[in-house]
C-alpha cells in the first residue's frame, strides 16, 4: 500500500524532480514498418534475441462458427534492427491475442503469451522458421513475460492484477511479488541485469522494479500519443513499440532512456 501512495504521490506531481521519476524522450526511429500486413494490423508484443527484432501482429476478426463471433490469431514479423525492414514473416498462428514475446536464449526460442483467450499459454515459436514448436501451460494467468538469459529465470505478470511472479526455467513459481496498482492498462515486461520494466498505457509509462521485486521508479513517455505496447533493448538502447490504432499496424521508436533516475 505504501508503495501505491509512493507512486500516485509522484503521478500527481507537476514538475519532475531528481527522484525516482523521469520523463522518457522519444528519439529516432519514425517507422511505420508494420502497417497492416494482410489484415494482421494490431501491434502487440515485440522482442529482440540481440540481432533481430521480433513483432507479434494480431488479426482480432477471424470469424468462429457463431455469427458475429470472432477471435484473434497472429503474425510473427521479423525485423533487421539496421534497417527497420520486415524481412521474414510467419504464416498465420494460433497466438491468440500475442500480448508479449520473449527470446529465451538458452532454448534459442521465441515464447508468446496468448493472453486471450488462454492466459495460461505459451507458445513457443522457431525464430528461424517462424513456425510453432508446441505450447506450454503454466500455472499462472498472465498477461507479459520476460525471460533472463544468465539468471534463468522469468517475470511474468499475472492477469488482472498488477502483481508478477518469478519463476525458474521449468515456470515453477519462486516468489510473487505485490506490484503497484496504477490504474492503467498493463502492456508487455522488458529486464536486463538490473531491473524488470512494465509498459504500461493511457499514460504511456515504464514501471520499474529491481530482482529483489522492490517498485524502483516510473517513467513517462513523452513524444509519441500512440498506445505503447512492448519494449524490449539492444545492447544499452531501448525501444518501444505502439499500437498505431484502427488496425493500421505499429510504429517503433528509440528511446532516450537513463536508468541513473531510478533507486
Amino acid at each position: 500500500a505504501d508503495l501505491e501512495k509512493d507512486y500516485l504521490d509522484e503521478l500527481k506531481r507537476t514538475e519532475r524532480n531528481n527522484t525516482n521519476e523521469s520523463t522518457v524522450l522519444i528519439r529516432g526511429y519514425n517507422k511505420e514498418l508494420l502497417n497492416n500486413i494482410d489484415k494482421f494490423g494490431v501491434f502487440q508484443g515485440s522482442c529482440t534475441d540481440g540481432t533481430w527484432v521480433y513483432a507479434v501482429l494480431e488479426n482480432q476478426k477471424v470469424p468462429t462458427e457463431k455469427s458475429g463471433v470472432f477471435k484473434s490469431k497472429g503474425i510473427i514479423c521479423k525485423i533487421d534492427p539496421r534497417t527497420w525492414e520486415v524481412t521474414a514473416q510467419s504464416e498465420e498462428l494460433p497466438l491468440d491475442h500475442g500480448n508479449d514475446i520473449t527470446y529465451n536464449g538458452r532454448t534459442g526460442l521465441l515464447m508468446v503469451v496468448n493472453c486471450y483467450d488462454n492466459p495460461y499459454t505459451i507458445t513457443r515459436v522457431d525464430p528461424d522458421t517462424l513456425t510453432v514448436v508446441d505450447t506450454i501451460t503454466i500455472e499462472h494467468k498472465i498477461y507479459g513475460l520476460a525471460y533472463h538469459e544468465e539468471k534463468d529465470m522469468y517475470v511474468a505478470g499475472i492477469r488482472e492484477t498488477y502483481d508478477f511472479v518469478f519463476m525458474d526455467a521449468e515456470f515453477n513459481t519462486i516468489k510473487l511479488v505485490t506490484g503497484v496498482d496504477t490504474g492503467f492498462i498493463k502492456q508487455n515486461i522488458d529486464c536486463d541485469d538490473d531491473y524488470i520494466y512494465f509498459v504500461q498505457y493511457e499514460q504511456n509509462s515504464i514501471i520499474c522494479y529491481n530482482w529483489d521485486g522492490e517498485y524502483a521508479g516510473a517513467y513517462y513517455v513523452k513524444g509519441c500519443y500512440a498506445e505503447a505496447e512492448s519494449m524490449f533493448h539492444i545492447g544499452n538502447q531501448f525501444y518501444l513499440g505502439y499500437n498505431t490504432g484502427g488496425g493500421k499496424g505499429g510504429l517503433i521508436y528509440a528511446l532516450a532512456f537513463d536508468k541513473a533516475a531510478l533507486k
